[in-house]
């Protein structure tokens, strides 16, 4: 099957943006790469691809078994085509990168990502969208007094959006307690449900690291959370979803029976929500959670690219009538409503 033809709900292929006509594919659980013509003919679990290089853009391997070919390295390189290597058990994945060119350079994406990142007003504007959805969100669980989100409008640095963020979600936490029917508890703790929210954010962080090498964006460098010691963008990327991780932890407090293990239970309510469909009101489409996670990276991605005069991030909603936002990027597996 050519990779023009294909199609996969679970997003085998997907471009990069809507001016693109070159490819990023993701291909779980590798089985054997092999020549076919000038094509590669790849064989993974569900099924099998035959790959023209000239078209690819990069290639995402998700849960690799077996070999791989030098000559097929050899021919990324000469295409100019980083190739990832990602597993669940593996908190980094591995990278390879094509070596230095004196041809003409590939669309220098980290560059502009860490450009962003020093101009303190768009580092300010960014952060503020993403806090904007997470504090939305729980404005509609909660009374959250408006002027955090004036407060939030008004910000122009990094420190005082988080802070914002602090003292809104201080309330918050306490109502999520009780919800949950927890007595003790305290988010930087060692209450058994921090550590499975703790869980869940690594287990977000996971599937959007893929996703941000695939697109050449480095996870060190974020712009709401500083250090570059770990993976900051992950964890940036997951503010205006992270309520499904406390949904997922709530649930399994509710009804995890005593010796299950919190965590546990709370992981397998987390992959149900993330392969759950919703309604994303920026595309106007039905899409997976879990869709929705690399719909943000691409979003990011777009707006770095200046393809985007704005950050507009997926985000679960209804539909309504109006003028639709003008998005530069499409979420893998999106369905009509």
């Amino acid at each position: 099957m050519e990779i023009g033809e294909f199609s996969h709900p679970k997003s085998i292929w997907t471009w990069p943006g809507n001016r693109s006509r070159r490819a990023s594919i993701w291909l779980p659980y590798l089985d054997s790469i092999t020549r076919s013509g000038r094509h590669w003919l790849i064989r993974y679990n569900g099924g099998e691809l035959e790959v023209d290089l000239q078209r690819v853009d990069s290639i995402l391997i998700y849960g690799a078994v077996g070999d791989l070919p030098v000559s097929f390295l050899d021919d990324l390189n000469n295409h100019r085509i980083p190739l990832v290597i990602h597993r669940k058990n593996k908190s980094r994945a591995y990278v390879f990168y094509p070596s230095p060119s004196g041809g003409k350079p590939a669309e220098d994406l980290l560059s502009r990502q860490i450009v962003a990142r020093e101009n303190a007003k768009i580092r300010a504007y960014i952060a503020r969208t993403l806090i904007r959805i997470r504090l939305s969100v729980i404005a509609q669980r909660i009374v959250l007094p408006q002027i955090h989100l004036r407060q939030l409008a008004q910000a122009r640095n990094v420190r005082t959006v988080r802070l914002i963020e602090a003292e809104a979600t201080h309330d918050y936490w306490h109502q999520w307690a009780e919800a949950s029917n927890l007595t003790g508890f305290a988010r930087r703790s060692n209450h058994p449900a921090a550590a499975a929210l703790d869980a869940c954010s690594i287990f977000v962080t996971g599937l959007i690291l893929r996703w941000l090498s695939l697109h050449h964006l480095s996870p060190s460098h974020g712009f709401l959370h500083e250090p570059v010691t770990y993976d900051a963008l992950c964890y940036d990327l997951i503010e205006p979803y992270r309520h499904w991780m406390e949904d997922a932890v709530r649930d399994a407090c509710l009804t995890a029976r005593e010796g299950d293990s919190l965590t546990a239970h709370a992981i397998e309510n987390l992959k149900r929500i993330l392969e759950s469909s919703t309604y994303d009101e920026a595309t106007r489409c039905v899409v997976t959670r879990k869709a929705m996670l690399h719909g943000a990276v691409l979003a990011l991605r777009a707006y770095l690219l200046k393809q985007m005069p704005r950050l507009i991030l997926p985000r679960e909603g209804s539909a309504h009538p109006g003028r639709p936002m003008k998005v530069a990027y499409r979420i893998p597996g999106a369905s009509r409503p």
